[in-house]
């Protein structure tokens, strides 16, 4: 390692111990041998010695069409805008970006490919000049007669660039309340959305109703839950009649101090 004298574009002075790191202080005749004016491609040892920093070795050469180069969880991940066969080139990966618009420009640079928050966050460029920038989740490869809830994203078994999230299909159902009337066939949706409706499949009593308070709904396909609804008086019984439950005054309690009950047959404490 060797380091241009200050001021003279051909003298050379051999750097053997570095102790006054880099100083830009300008003085008469030659460059301080033990200080630095600049330092580029190098580092210091323990021993203040200067060593220059080993080139890039080249790994391998990919196949056309991968550009960028970042490393991920163990990996060296490139990117594309289009399938690139890496096959056997194990220690890569290969993230494809799909253009945000109508298909047609390609993938031309990439300026940042870093971690962030547990997937990578790129920057690219595309040959319009425009410059977009993705969020890399992760979801799994999709799979046959397997059960995907309301959200989950899933990518295809060849990658095409593209996520895809489970959405409603058909209309929502009702969302359960407390105290209402059911029969077998009605259809319910929790408060809380868990990606799962429920169906009365039997029903107890003249007058079946939910409860007062919401069940724990289960999450496993056809499972059974019971729900037992309270008697609410406020509520008129089924086939009409009064919701009304004072009883008439001629009745007594069972103490006898109904209205005609004899004086003598209140069980009562005077202060």
């Amino acid at each position: 390692m060797v380091a241009a004298a200050w001021g003279s574009p051909v003298r050379s002075v051999a750097i053997n111990s570095l102790k006054k790191g880099i100083d830009r202080t300008r003085v008469k005749g030659w460059a301080d041998p033990e200080a630095l004016f600049n330092a580029v491609n190098m580092w210091v040892t323990v021993s203040l010695s200067a060593r220059p920093r080993p080139g890039t070795v080249i790994d391998a050469i990919l196949p056309t069409g991968t550009i960028g180069l970042t490393t991920f969880r163990g990996k060296l991940v490139v990117f594309s805008d289009h399938e690139v066969d890496l096959t056997g080139f194990d220690q890569y990966e290969l993230e494809i970006l799909t253009y945000p618009g109508t298909a047609g420009p390609s993938l031309f640079k990439i300026h940042f490919a870093e971690p962030f928050l547990g997937f990578l966050y790129v920057s690219a460029e595309w040959s319009t000049g425009e410059v977009f920038h993705y969020w890399l989740r992760e979801p799994s490869t999709w799979e046959a007669n397997k059960i995907y809830k309301f959200g989950d994203l899933v990518q295809p078994s060849t990658p095409n660039g593209f996520v895809y999230e489970a959405t409603r299909l058909l209309p929502a159902d009702p969302v359960w309340t407390p105290n209402s009337a059911v029969v077998v066939g009605d259809r319910r949706e929790p408060t809380v959305p868990n990606s799962f409706t429920y169906e009365v499949v039997d029903t107890i009593g003249t007058n079946p109703r939910t409860g007062t308070t919401e069940p724990d709904w289960p999450t496993e396909a056809d499972a059974i839950i019971n729900e037992d609804a309270d008697f609410d008086a406020t509520v008129p019984p089924a086939g009409g009649g009064s919701s009304d439950t004072t009883p008439p005054s001629s009745v007594s309690d069972r103490y006898g101090t109904g209205p005609d009950a004899p004086i003598s047959g209140r069980n009562e404490q005077v202060p």
